[in-house]
């Protein structure tokens, strides 16, 4: 931290001037929560916050005081005060500002926007460290590329895939290879290159040859290789023995760091970095060995002395120091902080209502109802969550964090009930139709992620199995909230004429196996008392019209319960698999315009593929269109976000619970899910919908 030397040479009338003035703000005391600010940046690079940014209109606090921690740790950084000792107008604070990173990757899943805490330092808070010195001349310095394009998951041995962006595929069938284009610049040391497998060809694996091989090129010359086996991620490496030394110009995001990484084109120089999969052929086979591998990211390694005009940083694990160019940042945005209440809370709360800021009052109907039912409702601002248990930075781990305190934390008894009010994306960089407003959680399904809210209620013990019921209400804006709150409110408030409650509807695909199930269902449905009907397809009797007819018309005439088991997608559930002569649609978005089911909404279980990917961040889904329809459709739905096994036992544990008397929809689905074997089915299904309403099946037989 330094102060402006200029101030010292300055004549003696005028320091003694500014002295005095400075004795007499300092005599004004601030407290260390008037003055606290978060700092949003998105890019590596020096940055500068002037004062007059921060709208603060108290006496300039002590250049002395001033912190500023990221995560909780202290950062470096220099003030520009004019020499006084005091931040006031027309100074401004400079700082390396580092990209939000993931715990395995580059950039965070969950966030762009890393947070700086700028504030006054307390008695016992460590002093804010030194800005970096120059590196040694001779040491190493990194440029790293990497490129968001498209996301995957690999086979890992927890199970978790540590990266899951990638930047490019790469395969034997591509008619050229991956060209970098390398326009004039300083000479790297070494190449790095990310790799993962995708592919998995079996035949090669037997005879004992790699699955995978991947050649480096620099201006047409193999300078690595590297071979392996399986979804494994490798790095392949090229140091400056194996460069030679010959001229290799790079991209220069150090004397033009506003470019991007570029693909080479015919009309672009010569002097490239290439990466080739090349064909290779087992013995006694014609055919190619299939070789499909992901891109991740390039690394650059340059003698210091040869960058030594920019600026670096150290990155994670304190292992290499990263270049960044030298043009000077403004933050993204800078907020008012103030200091978290959320752990020092002890009221007791029923209901935990986590909500975006910008939704906040239109949920607050929802939350008077509940109230007024005897519930104790406690409504959450997501970002005072983050405030208090991510030092301000987002993350679906810092909401799981908060309910186990909550619970742990607060007057007996335990929350019951957790409802997040906010639609997710997975897309949290650039634009997006669909705003990321209450991230969710994301799991592992065969090679693509899943959202799960399931992983914010798993709070007690270190297993998959939820302790509170949860549901999510996907609202991206006050209005598309207040109207799905309106008609959720009117539901639960009941109907004069409400004996279509106690009418039950299986719907199955043309699968005789999944007709026989449903069948089974329908029966148990019946013993219990409930009026049950069915809608079967028949995909050899040319009726796909009469059966779209048939369902509309159950939902229009009102069924407390609507079962669906079958095959099916995000918009759409089908007459049968994939097959467009021997399968159609059966239901899709496109009917709900059909629906006049105004004032009869019942729980829709669709319990088919993918039918509820809500965190999808340009397109919505089957379980989506139907619970946030103004007015008809459903009042909540239990939908899978990924590909799942049809299952008796899951369907069976869901309506055994759900027709018991007395019970919310969170809560029956709560005890399904615990009794569920399959973590597949417990995590990929989730409710979209107030876990807290009553179904009021038993109500109405």
């Amino acid at each position: 931290m330094r102060t402006d030397r200029r101030f010292r040479s300055a004549p003696l009338a005028f320091r003694v001037l500014v002295t005095v003035c400075g004795l007499l703000l300092a005599s004004t005391s601030l407290h260390a929560d008037d003055f606290a600010f978060k700092i949003a940046v998105t890019e590596d690079g020096p940055y500068r916050v002037d004062f007059d940014a921060l709208g603060f209109s108290g006496p300039p606090p002590a250049t002395s005081r001033l912190s500023l921690t990221n995560g909780g740790r202290p950062v470096a950084f220099e003030v520009e005060d004019g020499g006084d000792g005091r931040f006031g107008p027309g100074d401004s604070l400079h700082f390396m500002g580092l990209h939000l990173a993931g715990e395995h990757s580059w950039f965070n899943p969950w966030s762009a926007e890393n947070i700086y805490l700028l504030r006054l330092r307390g008695n016992k808070d460590p002093a804010s460290p030194e800005p970096e010195t120059a590196v040694h001349r001779d040491s190493i310095v990194t440029r790293h590329l990497e490129h968001e394009a498209f996301r995957t998951a690999l086979d890992a041995p927890d199970g978790k895939s540590p990266e899951t962006w990638f930047w490019k595929r790469l395969s034997h069938l591509d008619r050229a290879p991956f060209r970098l284009a390398l326009p004039d610049g300083p000479a790297p040391a070494g190449i790095r290159v990310a790799l993962a497998g995708l592919s998995a060809d079996q035949a090669a694996a037997a005879a004992g040859a790699p699955q995978h091989r991947v050649e480096l090129l620099v201006n047409g010359r193999i300078v690595a290789s590297a071979e392996w086996q399986g979804q494994a991620m490798i790095e392949l490496n090229a140091d400056a023995e194996a460069l030679g030394s010959a001229p290799i110009p790079v991209h220069d995001p150090v004397h033009d760091p506003a470019r991007k990484p570029t693909l080479a084109s015919d009309n672009e120089p010569a002097l490239t970095v290439e990466l080739r999969v090349p064909k290779r052929t087992l013995p006694g086979r014609t055919a190619p060995v299939i070789d499909v591998v992901l891109l991740n990211w390039i690394e650059l390694d340059y003698p210091s002395h040869a960058v030594a005009d920019l600026p670096a940083f150290t990155g994670p694990g304190g292992k290499r120091r990263y270049l960044t160019d030298a043009r000077v940042h403004t933050p993204v945005w800078i907020k008012p902080f103030e200091a978290p209440v959320l752990r020092a809370a002890t009221a007791q709360a029923d209901y935990l209502m986590i909500v975006h800021p910008s939704l906040r009052e239109a949920i607050a109907p929802l939350s008077a109802f509940h109230a007024s039912r005897g519930l104790a409702v406690a409504v959450i601002d997501v970002e005072d969550i983050y405030d208090a248990f991510n030092h301000g930075i987002v993350s679906p781990f810092a909401i799981r964090d908060f309910i186990r305190h909550a619970s742990e934390h607060r007057a007996p008894p335990a929350a019951r009930f957790v409802l997040l009010v906010g639609d997710a994306s997975w897309a949290v960089r650039g634009e997006s139709p669909r705003p990321n407003l209450i991230p969710t959680l994301q799991v592992q399904a065969h090679d693509e992620l899943a959202a799960s809210d399931n992983g914010f209620v798993t709070i007690r013990g270190d297993d998959w199995r939820p302790d509170l019921a949860i549901g999510r209400i996907p609202a991206g804006d006050p209005d598309e909230l207040t109207a799905v709150v309106r008609k959720l409110l009117a539901h639960a408030r009941g109907a004069p004429d409400a004996t279509w409650l106690g009418r039950a509807a299986l719907i199955s695909d043309a699968s005789t196996e999944f007709q026989d199930i449903s069948n089974e269902l329908a029966a148990d449905l019946a013993a219990q008392g409930l009026a049950v009907s069915t809608v079967f397809p028949d995909s050899a009797a040319g009726t796909a019209h009469q059966d779209q007819t048939d369902l509309i018309r159950t939902f229009n005439e009102g069924h407390g319960l609507i079962h669906f088991l079958g095959h099916g997608g995000r918009f759409v559930w089908r007459t049968g698999p994939p097959d467009l002569k021997h399968s159609s649609d059966l239901f899709s978005v496109t009917d709900l315009q059909r629906l006049g089911n105004s004032d009869r909404l019942p729980l829709v279980l669709s319990m088919t593929c993918s039918s509820g990917p809500f965190d999808h961040p340009e397109a919505g889904s089957m379980a989506e269109a139907l619970l946030m329809m103004p007015t008809g459709g459903a009042a909540g739905v239990l939908a899978a976000s990924w590909r799942v096994p049809a299952s008796r036992s899951f369907s069976g544990l869901l309506l055994d619970q759900l027709v018991q008397p007395g019970q919310s929809i969170g809560e029956a689905i709560l005890r399904a899910k615990r009794a569920e074997p399959k973590r597949a089915l417990v995590e990929s299904y989730n409710l979209l919908g107030d876990p807290a309403l009553g179904l009021r099946l038993a109500d109405e037989r």
